[in-house]
């Protein structure tokens, strides 16, 4: 004879009961993120870079070939973009930390950043044709600032019109490939004297950030395992009976 009644199911265990509690809830936010995932959504632009160190003074401890690496992130729905022709911004300046800013660690050092004054900027020189005497040449300046510090990256291409590439509302935009020399500058500011480090930037990638279609995915993964899972139970049980 069955230990469970004919048509019943055996007993949920706790942690089952509670995901099942949580399952209206889930499909609530599922649903929400995928209104929030159409193209009228924009989501924040990041990007990783990491290089070496080629200066520093020698009171900071740190010697040339220290690695140094960080990130960059701006949402272009919240800033300022200003552009003319040879001229590109976006600035974000203070608002908080999650619209924009900059992070960087140098060795096993984390140089933060506080109050945000963000700002990236592409300069080019436009070539009117080959009548123009100006050789073509562009500049990216990326960096961000507080009381106590500042840190600039500067991505320079002198022989290039990089028109193409200023528009900073364009995830992926902006590649080392199409700049001849990096630069970092990070300053540490205090009454007695500034403190500045120099390196080479080695790498940039962009990130993708995680879209809320991709919650939806995982949600729906998850509860399917979950439905699967409790089914496996009750067929286990029945059989044990």
């Amino acid at each position: 004879m069955s230990r469970f009644a004919q048509g019943s199911k055996p007993p949920m265990d706790g942690s089952v009961r509670s995901v099942y509690r949580l399952a209206p809830r889930l499909m609530m936010i599922a649903s929400t993120c995928l209104v929030l995932s159409t193209p009228s959504f924009a989501s924040p632009i990041r990007y990783d870079f990491s290089g070496v160190i080629t200066t520093a003074p020698a009171s900071t401890g740190v010697a040339a070939g220290t690695p140094f690496s960080g990130s960059f992130w701006y949402n272009p729905s919240q800033g300022t973009a200003l552009g003319f022709e040879g001229f590109t911004e976006y600035s974000s300046r203070g608002t908080s930390s999650d619209a924009a800013g900059m992070s960087l660690s140098i060795g096993d050092a984390s140089k933060l950043l506080g109050p945000n004054n963000f700002f990236m900027t592409m300069e080019y020189t436009p070539a009117y044709g080959p009548s123009d005497p100006t050789p073509p040449s562009s500049e990216a300046r990326i960096g961000d600032s507080d009381p106590s510090s500042s840190l600039t990256l500067i991505l320079s291409n002198p022989t290039a019109n990089l028109m193409a590439k200023s528009t900073l509302g364009v995830p992926g935009t902006l590649s080392l490939s199409d700049f001849t020399t990096t630069q970092l500058d990070y300053i540490q500011k205090s009454a007695g004297g500034n403190v500045e480090y120099q390196g080479v930037i080695t790498s940039m990638t962009a990130v993708p950030e995680p879209t809320c279609a991709t919650v939806v995915c995982l949600a729906a993964g998850w509860l399917a395992r979950l439905w699967h899972a409790r089914k496996a139970r009750i067929h286990s049980a029945a059989s044990e009976a």
